[in-house]
């Protein structure tokens, strides 16, 4: 990398290549220099088998980025789905689930996870960091009460709360909200079983309750004693950018060579699923890997996201396994990356193939400019395609609105193009790049690697891209 003469981040290219890939200008770098992007917040919406998160940007105290990441519902493989921008807020939500940490008195284990206190004074302890708490519970006709003693880890009382575990009706398990709205901080609790509710006399008569508490060790079941509360981004979309539901990274449409089947996309179109897993999905958050059972669970303080995927593209057919394909996602300092290759398992036929796609919302896109300084429109939505007379030699593109929302500004950048773009080789897209008018909703900028092409088995393909959304003061006037 380096700057050019106007301050401009430029792409410099080595060992081959396109006379035009020399020095461009990196419009992701340019916007991310710009902004100001802090500290990133994770949502983990759903675990299995539905595999659904958002990555939460801040770029200033109330504004942000959001990411959203799902698995498509017919295969394995977890797209980039969408990205806006909105408003933030601090709110209370789930930072975790624990169970408590240690027990005294007679706690009756026969029926886990619902364990029950059996004689007054037995005590469950726990320690948590956060602002509050949930007790999770079963809940019957039989249900006694627990005293909630919180103090904070050096011992300075915060109160006491008590907690009927009695229900008419079963429920299991029963979340009942403990204390919220503490400095964020290390607390200690003990709750001690006192027995009856005064106010709703066990169905076995008095003396006769039990103190429900959940205790659950079973691998792939979130709910756990306590559900822990923290503060967190939460962000208020007001602005889609990045379409939703239209592939970024890749799509290949092939098929076994020879074979006479029909084309299928890879991964996942039009409900037919091709991407199955070789490996579990892995989310690793701050260099640690997360479990997928952490639901609705927020992670605060991120400074990396990464989603490694090992999927196998296979014809719907005959199950045939055509490619080996390698994705990383990583999310670092508002930079979103999407790094892959594919290894051929067998003679395939591609149709046409795609990398690096950018899909628009024309309420937020006016204008796309590239790295050569070309600028295109982005309003139009009459199904008709604009072919970029750049080819295959332009690598960076920003779309922009310099109309009335000046301050938001998308951009991607071909990070390996000789790889990428499979320059030099046969059977690529001509032309090579264009932006789909597609309608009123969606613009895309398509580049086209793969046309009409066999591949051998052992061939190999590898593709690097990366993407930002910003929010920076005036940037259409200063990039236009």
């Amino acid at each position: 990398m380096g700057y050019g003469s106007k301050g401009h981040q430029i792409i410099q290219i080595t060992g081959g290549g396109s006379s035009a890939y020399e020095r461009q200008v990196d419009y992701v770098e340019e916007v991310k220099k710009n902004a100001n992007f802090d500290k990133s917040t994770v949502w983990i919406e759903y675990g299995n088998p539905q595999r659904h998160f958002h990555v939460i940007q801040p770029i200033s105290k109330d504004k942000g980025v959001k990411y959203t990441f799902t698995k498509n519902a017919n295969d394995d493989y977890i797209i980039a789905l969408d990205g806006s921008v909105g408003t933030i807020a601090k709110q209370e939500k789930t930072a975790e689930t624990k169970n408590y940490e240690s027990e005294t008195g007679t706690i009756n284990k026969l029926y886990p996870p619902s364990f029950y206190a059996e004689t007054v004074g037995s005590t469950i302890y726990f320690e948590f960091v956060g602002t509050g708490f949930t007790f999770n519970h079963y809940a019957d006709n039989r249900g006694g009460m627990w005293q909630f003693d919180i103090k904070t880890i050096t011992d300075v009382a915060v109160g006491t709360v008590d907690i009927s575990t009695f229900s008419t009706t079963v429920v299991s398990p029963k979340s009942t909200p403990v204390i919220n709205g503490l400095v964020e901080g290390k607390y200690k609790v003990t709750a001690t079983f006192t027995g009856d509710d005064p106010a709703n006399l066990p169905s076995g008569g008095a003396g006769t309750s039990r103190g429900w508490v959940w205790h659950e060790t079973r691998e792939g079941y979130a709910t756990k004693t306590l559900s822990i509360l923290n503060k967190f981004d939460v962000l208020t979309e007001t602005e889609d950018v990045l379409y939703s539901y239209s592939n970024k990274e890749f799509a290949i449409n092939c098929r076994p060579f020879n074979s006479g089947y029909a084309f299928n996309w890879v991964p996942e179109h039009n409900a037919v699923g091709t991407a199955f897993k070789v490996v579990d999905q892995q989310l690793i958050i701050n260099g640690e890997l997360t479990s997928w059972f952490a639901v609705n669970n927020y992670i605060k303080n991120v400074d990396s996201m990464q989603l490694i995927q090992k999927v196998q593209g296979k014809s719907p057919e005959d199950g045939a396994a055509l490619v080996e394909i390698i994705t990383i996602h990583s999310l670092k300092d508002g930079v979103l990356s999407v790094t892959g290759k594919m290894n051929f398992l067998k003679q395939t036929e591609i149709d046409v193939g795609y990398s690096m796609m950018c899909p628009v919302y024309p309420s937020f896109s006016k204008k796309m400019k590239t790295s050569l300084g070309n600028v295109y429109g982005t309003v139009l939505s009459d199904g008709s395609h604009t072919n970029l007379s750049e080819g295959d030699e332009a690598l960076s593109f920003v779309f922009l609105n310099d109309i009335d929302k000046k301050d938001y500004a998308l951009a991607v950048t071909i990070d390996k193009p000789k790889e990428t773009l499979r320059y030099q080789e046969e059977g690529r897209g001509t032309p090579f790049s264009w932006i789909e008018h597609r309608n009123t909703s969606l613009n895309k900028l398509y580049l086209q690697p793969f046309n009409n092409v066999v591949v051998d088995a052992g061939y190999t393909y590898s593709f690097s891209q990366k993407y930002v959304i910003g929010i920076v003061n005036g940037v259409s006037d200063l990039l236009l």
